[in-house]
């Protein structure tokens, strides 16, 4: 034993001692000392006075290694000390009048002093690298234990705690539980993300109200059936095929089985006294993919639309809401769409068209304007299956994943976001009242899907709901639904995209209407139409030196060729700097030189051009001037 061990054990008997022999002793063990000061009295005699008829004494956070101090201190019941720095215990082992301790996050390794600490019933040792639990075997008072996150294999010292109510074993490497099987008195378990298969020996387990089983290898629940006092419970990320097991486990109202093998949604229902479910993940087969609407979609989106079938499919679906029928206006293009639409505000409400935007953008204030929400709200109600309160929750948020992960509807998402790009900040303050095609896809596979899971006929509501939203479908283009108005887009009459299914299209319109009005993209980038009449080929170098948009300038650089730009321009490289090159141009293009910083992007392969001050020289000196002064030299990772 060292001479400071034998210090501790033998002359520091005494708070004080340690106060008095503070500047002798090791940084880390006068650490703690200070702190215990800080808590008590800077008098070192009133100090010991105070701690020793202390109970409780909370030291988390302090970044503390040595507990030697705290030997002195015989009457402590409660000991906090999460989140420090403590890898020995061995001066606990004296404080035999603990009742609850916490040490979680700490460097623990070795829990062997604390077994002779047999009135604790609260021990928290989560986060540590503890593998041997032997020790606990001697604390048969125990009632709550934490053991998340550590190194742990051999569960069998448990076996002896059967006062145990509460115990989380979290993130170990547990694969044999038959220690468990003794704890009779256990009300909550949590077993997650370990290596475990078996569970039978928790069948005996009847009074646990909270059972967590996520993340192991479990494929058979059926132990679980005789549960029944079991209120919450999750099985997540196994590989569960059915949850049959659980349905006479009549108090149960929170379960997890997301991301298991389960197919068969309809058995479910049995579920009836669940209140919140996640079953998310699972390959239910009544889940329908949203890309059996390619089809239908591809033979419908350049038809023209039919003026009587407009009308038709507006005013049932006006006649579904309880409304009047109102008048159709049918617009040739997007322009003449969002034309129409403020022409009819501004003569329905006397509003000038430069109030307009601050109006529209209130529309949900205005119940004549609310149309859009009642089309949305439709079908909210459909299927109300009032003995299961999980179910209409559960379906929706299934859906909507479902929905909005397929790559048919995000392809949907972009080409109408690209059509945005055309819009005006006027035009696209109107967005939010304008129905979709995807927003009429989104409900048709909402009624569809609800019916394919749950294999039960529609009600005649949901049924009349769903022969007018196909109506829609078929016969109407985008619309903005107001009270005595509807305003129907026509649909294009071209539509062109790339290979990766983005509005694309060389020399000509990417989206061409009837009436001649056609909107000008290259692989996805809305083009003006200077430019987009233009086939790529005969781009002019010359327009690269007038463009400020960065993104337009990108597609310039790229469709024109660097080495065309260089040559055409004249330009003369004046420096490099890794995979950036400095370029001059002295053409007439401007009434000074103009010198360009030329990088190459090592994720995307594309060229980008940047215009900078003219006395610059090198590249390191651009680079430096276009991040705002900070060297590259100072990069931690360039882009």
């Amino acid at each position: 034993m060292s001479e400071l061990n034998q210090n501790k054990s033998f002359n520091y008997s005494n708070f004080s001692d340690f106060c008095f022999h503070k500047d002798e002793l090791p940084p880390e063990t006068r650490h703690t000392v200070e702190l215990l000061l800080d808590i008590a009295s800077n008098d070192y005699e009133e100090a010991e006075k105070v701690l020793s008829n202390e109970t409780v004494l909370d030291l988390e956070y302090c970044e503390i290694t040595d507990l030697s101090p705290l030997i002195t201190l015989p009457n402590l019941t409660c000991l906090y000390l999460s989140e420090n720095e403590i890898s020995d215990l061995t001066p606990l082992q004296a404080l035999t009048n603990l009742r609850r301790i916490q040490l979680h996050k700490n460097k623990i390794q070795d829990i062997t002093p604390l077994q002779t600490l047999v009135n604790v019933d609260e021990l928290t040792l989560s986060d540590n690298y503890i593998s041997d639990i032997s020790p606990l075997s001697k604390l048969t008072k125990l009632i709550q234990l934490w053991l998340d996150n550590n190194r742990i294999i051999n569960i069998r010292p448990l076996s002896k705690l059967i006062n145990l109510e509460e115990i989380h074993l979290y993130k170990n490497k547990i694969s044999d539980i038959k220690p468990l099987e003794e704890l009779i008195n256990l009300q909550y378990l949590d077993l997650g993300n370990n290596h475990i298969k078996d569970i039978t020996p928790i069948a005996k387990l009847i009074k646990l109200e909270n059972l967590e089983l996520d993340e192991n290898n479990i494929i058979d629940i059926q132990p679980l059936d005789n549960l029944i006092n079991l209120t919450e419970l999750s099985v997540s990320k196994n590989k569960i095929y059915n949850l049959y097991p659980i349905f006479n486990l009549q108090k149960l109202c929170v379960l997890d089985s997301s991301f298991n093998q389960i197919k068969d949604f309809d058995s479910l229902q049995a579920l009836k006294n669940v209140n919140h479910l996640n079953i998310s993940g699972n390959p239910f087969s009544g889940l329908l993919s949203p890309n059996y609407f390619i089809d239908k979609y591809q033979n419908l989106s350049s038809l023209p639309l039919n003026h009587q079938k407009v009308i038709e499919a507006i005013t049932l679906t006006y006649s579904n809401l309880s409304l009047e029928a109102p008048k159709v206006m049918i617009a040739s293009n997007y322009k003449s769409f969002h034309a129409q639409a403020f022409d009819f505000l501004e003569s329905k409400r006397k509003i000038k068209y430069s109030d307009l935007i601050s109006f529209v953008h209130n529309l949900e204030d205005e119940d004549e304007y609310k149309i859009r929400d009642l089309i949305d709200n439709a079908n909210k109600n459909i299927f109300q299956i009032q003995d299961c309160k999980w179910i209409q929750i559960v379906i929706k948020k299934l859906i909507e994943s479902e929905f909005n992960n397929s790559q048919f509807i995000r392809q949907l998402q972009s080409i109408s976001q690209s059509i945005q790009l055309y819009l005006t900040p006027e035009e696209l303050s109107l967005n939010n009242n304008i129905v979709t095609t995807q927003d009429i896809l989104h409900q048709i596979y909402l009624i569809e899907t609800y019916q394919s899971l749950l294999k039960i006929p529609l009600d005649e509501k949901t049924q009349q709901w769903y022969d007018c939203l196909n109506q829609l479908f078929e016969h109407c283009g985008w619309f903005i639904p107001f009270e005595d108005v509807c305003i129907v887009c026509d649909r294009p009459s071209k539509f062109s995209l790339d290979s990766e299914t983005r509005l694309h299209s060389e020399g000509e319109p990417a989206i061409q209407f009837a009436d001649g009005y056609g909107l000008y993209y290259y692989h996805g980038v809305a083009l003006p139409e200077k430019y987009g009449k233009v086939h790529p080929n005969q781009w002019e170098t010359k327009w690269l030196l007038s463009e400020n948009n960065t993104e337009l300038r990108r597609i310039l650089i790229q469709a024109i060729g660097y080495n065309r730009i260089c040559d055409e321009l004249k330009a003369i490289k004046l420096d490099s700097f890794r995979e950036y090159d400095l370029i001059k141009i002295d053409a007439e293009a401007d009434v000074e030189p103009i010198v360009l910083l030329k990088m190459i992007c090592p994720s995307t392969g594309y060229t980008h051009v940047l215009r900078v001050p003219p006395n610059l020289e090198s590249a390191r000196e651009a680079i430096t001037w276009i991040n705002w002064g900070v060297d590259p030299q100072d990069f931690a990772a360039e882009s």
